[in-house]
């Protein structure tokens, strides 16, 4: 059963939706997959993203995997958790890194969809918008490329410089060819140079 709260219930297919940013609604006795399937059905009726919080990773995965069975064509995206505790003296993932600046660069255009977010994601702080925006390479075939400064400007970004490219943030230079695995990229790319241009 989904209700509002102090109105007449109504049916897990058909979750009422906010109007203004007052609304409050409690969806309750909602039973294993009935979360989910009301999550998948609010967003097929609403026009917009959907943003889903919920209580920890392992509830985000479960929904996750729940809400393609109940609607497979709807986009979703998924903020992961940083996945250490606030004081520890080692990085997350390379992998987790990659997820999270894939999804906070698609977040601005994105018009439909669910994101699904757990509490304590949601209790970090963010980059602004802008510094993200700053760091992207945007390199196309027959542009001109200063490979000292492009290798300066990785290493300030983060990136290793490896002899041989293998996780995200890795990046090689081996005479007129550059490898560099991007964060938020699911493969490596290669540039090749001739001379200075791509």
């Amino acid at each position: 059963m989904v209700s509002e709260i102090n109105s007449s219930p109504s049916s897990p297919l058909h979750p009422p939706l906010p109007e203004r940013s007052s609304d409050a609604y409690a969806w309750t006795r909602l039973f294993g997959a009935g979360k989910s399937l009301a999550i998948a059905e609010a967003v097929r009726r609403h026009h917009g993203l959907v943003v889903a919080v919920v209580g920890d990773t392992n509830t985000a995965l479960q929904f996750g995997e729940e809400i393609p069975f109940f609607a497979g064509d709807i986009s979703q995206y998924r903020l992961p958790d940083w996945e250490i505790l606030p004081y520890d003296q080692f990085s997350p993932y390379q992998d987790i890194i990659s997820d999270r600046i894939s999804t906070l660069s698609l977040l601005p255009s994105l018009r439909s969809g669910l994101l699904i977010v757990s509490v304590a994601t949601l209790m970090h702080r963010i980059v602004p918008r802008a510094w993200l925006a700053g760091q992207v390479f945007d390199l196309k075939r027959g542009d001109t490329l200063d490979r000292s400064g492009l290798q300066r400007r990785l290493t300030e970004a983060g990136y290793r410089h490896v002899s041989q490219v293998m996780d995200h943030g890795d990046f090689s230079v081996r005479g007129s060819i550059v490898d560099i695995f991007a964060m938020g990229a699911s493969n490596p790319f290669r540039i090749d140079l001739f001379d200075d241009e791509i």
